[in-house]
């Protein structure tokens, strides 16, 4: 990993200014990092594409930060190993900064530490520069009752990077006219050997699914998407077919989907795989036990890979029309949502999944977890009905990342 470090040390503290008085501390950095050497009057210079440091050199140069801050990245990183008086001048220079609303850090102590969390920052800004560019597909708009789950695309681009493309449901139901039987073979193909059955949908609903995956999919490559969201209502009334299946395989290709065209839970599935790496699903909280401390959610798609079950079964909402119903894995999970217009704020919890419930027999999947943290947030502080289900314990990892980026913690 490569990382700018912005020197800041006093003129007349040419020893402090060196690496020598730091040499422990940077020995082991060099070790793990290609470092960009930057002087703070040499800041029009920095490659801003690389993640930057404020080395605190030496005491004394408050006066040089508050001259050179509005030319700095943000957040403000602060690495100040105590030595020439670096520690007090850090203090003074987050002190300063914090007052006008700037998020800062200050990195001290020992390269224990230090390097673990210079890694895990790095990894934060590798994400958020890799979001610079991504594209979110909105097929068919949002569904009407979602009233709490929109976004400011330009708020969205500002803050994210990311873009949100409106795609009108017509082409989708055009694209999908134009698959033929023979174009679908190789998922056929898949599912005949993965899924454990077919319940209560005819081989023509499936076909029917199967459509609307290649449409969407079309839709996705050619317009470059990394992440698409799709008005299943929508859809249903234009198609006479539901996109469960199509969400599902697409996740299971790498494709964070979810359905009913919600703006706020794509960006937080997309965000949580970038991050994490691991494939969540959208679930829907059904009943909430503060007794106990659980929820039951449910959900008609997930990634199929992640289930260690499942079949094609009668959609919950459309009882003619296919959905994915499946067994997920018992134990470590977290759950996420990301909300408001311009995704500043987000709710996360780890718990453990307990149970899978009435799995070939109900409609839609089920399952119950249980909350490492008050069940009741969900009524005190909601975001919106969609949460992001996530295998392991990844709050502390999602804390970092979304609070590095000024998003406020809910709950």
């Amino acid at each position: 990993m490569e990382i700018n470090l912005i020197v800041f040390a006093l003129a007349q503290s040419k020893q402090c200014g060196s690496e020598k008085p730091h040499a422990a501390l940077l020995e082991d950095i060099k070790k793990h990092f290609d470092i960009h050497w930057v002087s703070c009057k040499e800041l029009g210079k920095l490659n801003r594409s690389l993640f930057s440091v404020v080395l605190v050199a030496s005491g004394g140069t408050g006066k040089v930060f508050e001259q050179c801050y509005e030319q700095l990245p943000h957040p403000v990183v602060l690495l100040a190993d105590g030595d020439c008086n670096s520690l007090g001048a850090a203090l003074e220079m987050a002190a300063w900064a914090r007052q006008r609303g700037v998020q800062v850090e200050i990195l001290h102590g020992g390269n224990r530490e230090v390097l673990p969390r210079l890694a895990d920052m790095c990894h934060c800004f590798a994400v958020l520069q890799g979001m610079q560019q991504r594209r979110v597909g909105v097929i068919g708009g949002t569904v009407p009752w979602l009233i709490a789950s929109n976004v400011d695309y330009l708020l969205a681009k500002r803050r994210w990077g990311l873009e949100y493309i409106d795609i009108p449901m017509e082409r989708l139901v055009c694209y999908s006219g134009e698959v033929a039987e023979e174009d679908m073979r190789p998922e056929l193909s898949y599912l005949a050997m993965k899924a454990e059955d077919c319940c209560n949908a005819s081989p023509q609903e499936l076909l029917k699914a199967l459509r609307v995956y290649k449409a969407v999919k079309r839709i996705c490559e050619e317009d470059r998407l990394d992440s698409v969201t799709l008005n299943c209502p929508a859809l249903s009334e234009q198609l006479q077919a539901t996109g469960c299946l199509a969400l599902s395989l697409l996740n299971n290709e790498g494709i964070p989907a979810v359905c009913d065209g919600d703006l706020q839970a794509v960006f937080t599935l997309l965000a949580a795989k970038m991050l994490t790496g691991r494939s969540g699903l959208m679930v829907t909280p059904v009943s909430i036990d503060c007794r106990y401390n659980e929820v039951q959610l449910s959900y008609c798609f997930a990634n199929i890979r992640r289930m260690e079950r499942f079949v094609l079964q009668n959609s919950m909402a459309w009882p003619d029309k296919i959905s994915v119903q499946g067994m997920l894995p018992l134990g470590e999970v977290t759950m996420l949502r990301c909300g408001g217009e311009c995704l500043d704020e987000y709710w996360a919890a780890s718990g453990k999944l307990l149970e899978n419930i009435g799995f070939g027999q109900a409609a839609h999947s089920q399952v119950k977890v249980r909350l490492n943290t008050p069940v009741d947030s969900f009524f005190k502080h909601p975001l919106g009905s969609h949460q992001i289900l996530l295998p392991g314990d990844c709050t502390e990892m999602l804390d970092r990342f979304l609070q590095m980026n000024s998003c406020r913690k809910i709950g």
